[in-house]
């Protein structure tokens, strides 16, 4: 009979589980804090950690090596911001898909100016198996944690005003399914896009998806979804 072998991937999401359950019935000290416990702590998303200069330049933490295992301060130069918005306003269209090019300019851009200063972030390939042990591997908390710092720093850059910052979400919680992304919430309508960039490697475009559609585990490479994520050569192509 052959044996069943959890994956790379598989078994990273276990370990998600198994901390999140004990972190949810863990035991509580007379201080009312959680008693130390022999389980990774880092099973959700970070809050963002930045500071922008009144020069334009910023101050972030991101993290990787799966469930933020390390942490990395990164400054990035007035410059390389200025650089970078400009990027980013290559897509100047009111249509819902110029606006979501925007955001994955935008992240693309962070991710390009991150690895600059962290360069094992290159070793990540998207997708946890792929890059399995490698240093500068990233999964969906990493992921989540970073785009959700980028979106942040972004917004506060002045990239965009049609966007609020949404909380990160999880499909499949207590699951070997589990995975989480970066949200946006359209400020004229209320709903809530996923900004999903573990799938591709580091310093790509990330995938954009109505967050309903995320939850349902449907692939935003393909149709419909598949016209909002095209992945050229040229910025000028995103644009409308």
């Amino acid at each position: 009979m052959a044996k069943s072998i959890l994956s790379g991937a598989a078994l990273h999401s276990a370990r998600l589980i198994i901390a999140s359950a004990i972190l949810t019935s863990a035991p509580v000290s007379s201080a009312g804090t959680l008693k130390a416990i022999d389980a990774p702590l880092v099973v959700a998303p970070l809050v963002p950690d930045y500071e922008i200069t009144d020069q334009g330049g910023v101050s972030l933490s991101i993290c990787y090596n799966w469930s933020c295992a390390e942490t990395a301060r990164v400054e990035i130069t007035p410059v390389e911001t200025a650089r970078a918005l400009r990027q980013v306003r290559a897509c100047r269209g009111a249509s819902i898909r110029e606006r979501l090019q925007r955001v994955r300019i935008g992240i693309w851009q962070m991710e390009l100016l991150t690895r600059k200063y962290v360069p094992v972030l290159a070793n990540d390939l998207g997708i946890n198996d792929k890059d399995a042990g490698l240093e500068g591997r990233t999964d969906c908390v990493d992921n989540a944690t970073n785009t959700s710092t980028f979106l942040a720093i972004l917004k506060d850059l002045g990239a965009w005003d049609d966007w609020q910052l949404g909380e990160p979400v999880a499909r499949d919680k207590f699951t070997v399914d589990v995975h989480w992304t970066a949200t946006l919430i359209d400020a004229s309508t209320g709903d809530t896009w996923a900004i999903d960039s573990w799938f591709r490697p580091h310093g790509h475009l990330p995938f954009v998806s109505p967050i309903r559609d995320w939850k349902a585990g449907r692939k935003p490479w393909l149709p419909p979804l598949d016209k909002l994520n095209l992945y050229p050569r040229s910025v000028g192509t995103l644009c409308d």
